[in-house]
This record gives C-alpha cells, sequence and structure tokens, in this order.
C-alpha cells in the first residue's frame, strides 16, 4: 500500500470516526429561529463490519488482518481462514429518532444484486413496521471486494429511495474497507475480552447490537455539541470546530467548568457576546439548505415504469400502481385526453416537488415530454384514509390510533402551515394510508401559495367540496391556512366515525346555511367509539367563525401527539394497533 493511500485511509477514517461521535450527542442549533430539537444517538455512516474490530484510524494490508493479537490475550488469533474470505457486512436503516435496524451478511455467505435488492426491501419493511412514519433513509458503502453494491440495479433501487451511498477512496483491491468504520461504543465494549474463535467474537458483536435496540430511541441529554464555523490558522481554509456542552447535575451548562449557566441560551448568548475560550465569537446559526432538484431532473422515460393495476379511476384521469425500474412500487397518476389542461395537470407535480416533508406523500418522477403525462409518486398501499376507515381492516382501529392518525395528519399541515400553502381539499378521501397506518396527506391539485396577506382568492371556476370548505371561503372564496383548519375539524369527524359523512342527511346547500346561521356539527354518538369531550371540543375549535380565532396546525399536533399525557390520560395503557 502506498503512503498516499494509507494517508487517504487515515484521514477518512479519522473525520467519520468524528462524525460518529459528534452525532452521538445531541446537537444544538443557534441562533434566531433555530431548532434546539434534540438529535438522538445515530451508529450512522456505519455499514459494515470486519474481522479486525479494534482496527480503526490504522491502515493495514490484507496480510495484517489475516491475524490479530488482541491486548488482553497472551496469543495471536487468526481470524481469516485465506485472504480471500468474504467479510462480515451490515446495512443500518436509522430515523429521525435514530438508527433501529441492522442486518449482518454472515462471513462466507454470497450475495448477488438480486438478493441485495430483495433484502433491502425486506428491511425496509421491517423498518417502516418498528417505527411507523418514522423512517428517513439509509446508507449503502461501497465495497471494494463486494460487487453487488455496484451492481446497476441495485444503484437504481437506493437512487430511487433517495439514500445516500457513501464512498470510500480510490486504493489498492487489498485494502479491508470497513475497519475505519466502527467507532468508540463497540472498541469499548470488546475491550478486555478474549475469544477463541471468529464465530464467538462476531456473535459478541451481534449481541451488541441487539442489545441496543432497548436504547434506540432513549435521548441522551448528559451533553450537546455546539459546532463553530471557523478558518484553519495555517491555510485560511474553512473549517467547523466543535465544543461539548455539558450538562450539571442540577440542570445548569458549561462548556468550561469556570463558567457555568442556567440554560443553553444563556450559553448561546454569553458566548455572542464574547469568545471567552472559543475560535471566535457567535455570530448566527448556520442555515440549513436542502439541495433544490430541477423539476426537469425529475423527468423519466416512460419505459422506466412498469403499469400493473388500476388502483381507481376519477374525473379527470385513472391511478395505477406500477414498478419503477423494476424494483420499486410506485403509484402513477395519469390523465385523460380531453377532460383538464396538461399544464393544470403538470402544477400538481410542481406544488408536490416544492414540498417535501415525511407527511405529505412525495413526488419521485414525471413524465411530462409528451402525452400521456404522468404523476409518479411514493406508493401507499392501503389506499384513501376515506376507504380504509370503512373496510373491514380500519373499522377494528382503537382510538389510539385515531389520535395517531390526527397527530400525522396535523404534522403534515403545520409543515404547509410554516412553508405559507393552503391546500384547500383537506378530507378523508385525500389522505392516504400506508404500511402499518402511517397516513400522509396527498393530492396537491388546488393547493397554492399564499400571498402577503395570508389569503388566496380562487376564481369563479373552481369547485370545491361545501361539507369542508370554511365559510369565507365558501362565500366569499377567500382561503388560508385557517380555512385548511376549519376543514381539518370536519377530517376529525371522518376519522372518529370511521368515515362517516360529515352533516348527514344533508345537501350542500343546507350546509352551508346551518354554518352561517352559527350552527355546528353534533356530538357524534351510536358509533364504536364513545367521543371524549375533548375530543369534540377541539373539532369546535376548528369551527370557529373568526379565522384567526382557530388554532394553529402546530398546536394541533401538539395536542394530538400528547393527547394521553395531557387530555385523556386514562386511555395511557390502552394498545394502539
Amino acid at each position: 500500500m502506498s503512503d498516499e493511500h494509507k494517508h487517504q485511509r487515515v484521514e477518512i477514517s479519522q473525520i467519520l470516526l468524528h462524525r460518529c461521535q459528534q452525532e452521538g450527542d445531541e446537537t444544538v442549533d443557534v441562533g434566531p429561529g433555530g431548532d434546539h430539537r434534540a438529535r438522538n444517538k445515530l451508529l450512522e455512516h456505519l455499514i459494515t463490519g470486519d474481522e479486525t474490530w479494534v482496527h480503526l484510524s490504522t491502515p493495514e494490508t490484507k496480510r495484517d488482518s489475516t491475524t490479530w493479537k488482541h491486548p488482553s490475550s497472551a496469543v495471536t488469533k487468526k481470524f481469516k481462514v485465506q485472504q480471500s474470505a468474504t467479510k462480515v457486512m451490515a446495512t443500518v436503516f436509522w430515523d429521525s429518532r435514530g438508527m433501529i435496524f441492522i442486518d449482518i451478511l454472515p462471513k462466507g455467505e454470497s450475495v448477488n444484486a438480486d438478493r441485495y435488492c430483495k433484502t433491502l426491501e425486506r428491511l425496509r419493511h421491517a423498518v417502516r413496521g418498528k417505527r411507523p412514519g418514522l423512517l428517513r433513509g439509509g446508507v449503502v458503502l461501497e465495497h471494494d471486494n463486494a460487487t453487488p453494491h455496484m451492481a446497476k440495479r441495485t444503484k437504481e433501487w437506493l437512487e430511487c429511495y433517495r439514500w445516500d451511498i457513501i464512498p470510500h477512496p480510490a486504493h489498492s483491491p487489498d485494502l479491508a474497507p470497513s475497519d475505519f468504520h466502527l467507532f468508540e461504543p463497540l472498541k469499548r465494549h470488546l475491550g478486555g475480552k478474549k475469544f477463541e474463535d471468529e464465530d464467538e467474537l462476531i456473535n459478541e458483536v451481534c449481541d451488541w447490537f441487539s442489545k441496543l435496540n432497548a436504547n434506540f430511541f432513549t435521548q441522551d441529554k448528559s451533553s450537546y455539541v455546539l459546532s463553530v464555523r471557523d478558518k484553519d490558522k495555517d491555510n485560511g481554509e474553512p473549517c467547523v470546530k466543535h465544543y461539548r456542552i455539558r450538562k450539571m447535575d442540577d440542570g445548569g451548562f458549561f462548556i468550561s467548568a469556570k463558567k457555568t449557566f442556567g440554560s443553553l441560551f444563556d450559553v448561546i448568548n454569553h458566548y455572542r457576546d464574547t469568545s471567552d475560550g472559543l475560535c471566535c465569537r457567535l455570530t448566527g446559526a448556520c442555515p440549513r439548505i436542502r439541495p433544490v432538484v430541477g423539476f426537469r431532473e425529475l423527468e423519466i422515460k416512460r419505459e422506466a415504469v412498469k403499469l400493473t393495476h388500476k388502483l381507481g379511476a376519477g374525473c379527470f384521469g385513472e391511478v395505477w400502481k406500477g414498478t419503477l425500474r423494476r424494483v420499486v412500487d410506485v403509484a402513477v397518476k395519469t390523465l385523460k385526453e380531453n377532460t383538464m389542461s396538461a399544464e393544470a395537470f403538470l402544477d400538481e407535480a410542481k406544488i408536490m416537488h416544492k414540498l417535501t416533508h415525511p407527511k405529505l406523500v412525495q413526488l419521485m418522477a414525471v413524465v411530462s415530454v409528451q402525452e400521456p403525462f404522468w404523476i409518479i409518486t411514493e406508493l401507499m398501499t392501503n389506499g384513501s384514509l376515506l376507504d380504509f376507515l370503512r373496510s373491514d381492516e380500519g373499522k377494528k382501529l382503537k382510538f389510539t390510533m385515531l389520535i395517531e392518525m390526527n397527530a400525522q395528519i396535523a404534522e403534515g399541515m403545520a409543515y404547509l402551515e410554516d412553508v405559507n400553502f393552503v391546500h384547500r381539499d383537506l378530507r378523508a378521501a385525500n389522505i392516504l394510508v400506508g404500511e402499518h397506518y402511517e397516513v400522509k396527506v396527498a393530492d396537491f391539485g388546488l393547493a397554492r401559495i399564499l400571498d402577503s396577506d395570508d389569503i388566496y382568492e380562487a376564481n369563479e371556476n373552481t369547485k370545491f367540496p361545501i361539507k369542508w370548505t370554511a365559510p369565507e371561503a365558501a362565500l366569499e372564496r377567500k382561503f388560508s391556512i385557517k380555512s385548511d383548519v376549519w376543514s381539518f375539524g370536519v377530517l376529525m369527524y371522518e376519522i372518529i366515525t370511521y368515515g362517516k359523512v360529515p352533516y348527514p342527511g344533508m345537501a350542500g346547500a343546507e350546509v352551508l346555511q346551518m354554518v352561517e346561521k352559527g350552527r355546528r356539527m353534533s356530538k357524534p354518538t351510536n358509533g364504536p367509539i364513545e367521543v371524549p369531550d375533548s375530543y369534540f371540543d377541539m373539532m369546535l375549535q376548528c369551527w370557529k367563525r373568526v379565522p384567526e380565532d382557530r388554532p394553529t396546525f402546530d398546536s394541533l399536533q401538539d395536542f394530538f401527539a400528547n393527547y394521553f399525557i395531557n387530555v385523556e390520560p386514562s386511555y395511557g395503557e390502552l394498545d394502539a394497533m
């Protein structure tokens, strides 16, 4: 191995280890409007493990890695029968709260591209089943000696789900690519232990992984990390320096024990005034910039999608289940000829392209160069929430899961509220249900960005579902996020009644007259669930006559997310499906 390879290996090792260690603590995003939400421990960017578990940043050749002498062992243990032995590989998935699943491929077991794709799909389903709605992404390391990871079909699969692929540096094939991805906790766990053979070592590591399950979602609030952008004193290049903010038993905080503070805000405010030992004085939060993908970059060839069967049809088009690039199940929305303009049809895709949130159905691709136009989105396997609530499976949902669905929808709408978009057609028919009862806001055909007055005035030709539409929108055609809140109140009725039609027995005109007179729907009775007063009271809050008096979606999300803690603690012991 050349000196250049060694240097490159050590440098990347140190960067990845440092990143893993830093992200193992909670980070603090400072500055006006900064997000102070905690990030749990992530075993991030760790994909593989090989038999030289304690080699972290010291490069070695394959010959060196065939043997390993633990500090506590009197003799050298040989862990590779032959130099061409397959490495132990693991794939890690994590969500917004922490890493939740690891799949290990034992030494000597072969894998091809087809099997690897199926394994990833199986793991994805397993992850989503364990923490519904929270799957954020995955990472795959490109191996030097595992060609399936480089296979075209595998890479297409990963690109479809927008997972990161971490390349390792260009080097000679005799390097072990995974040893520098191990991290300090595992090293400490293995320290001082003796292993008779390779299987014993691997079992110990697997056992260590499995015991982490109970702690994946436990927040470690003993310390935080303050990351400060600075310039290298030697070459003037930008660099980032990290400072650990420690928490005291009495609730205080400090970076240096010489100076303590009552809160994190006090810490930040102090170092805004003076550097006081830091590399520089704090000025403001670094912006979080999401890479912008041009709409045209989502364009794919029609041949890349195979339609399998029709899921439904409407006035303007059909929805099909399909397969993207032969590996990813998707939903395909098509436009019927002579029903609406191509521009209006593609407007929905352009709006979806601007909106990215886990609780909104995500746009994956478009076919817009030539008719018929297609909009390709992620597939939500259980269809619309309205149909699902009316199904045999939906009717079995317990109250706790209905509350969780309300919370998920409110979370998605809170995002639209934050980015100043109005949906204008929020109802159960336009909410989609995925695996394990994950729900997402869909159908953005009427969605619009609000003007400076937070109002969107619709034209006279636009039609709206009267029973879900706020009075100021139905009568004056003035839409705002508060008119969406009104619709959410009606959606709450649909959810708690398992899909019953709101204002039963009344026509749209009658509903409008009733609402104008200040009357509202009464509390649902005679249903499978006795509706708590707290739930119905929130529905009434959403139906306040003055839009400004209605709750925000942010407060609605908080209301439902903490419902069984703050509102109905008696339900706390019930199990949700």
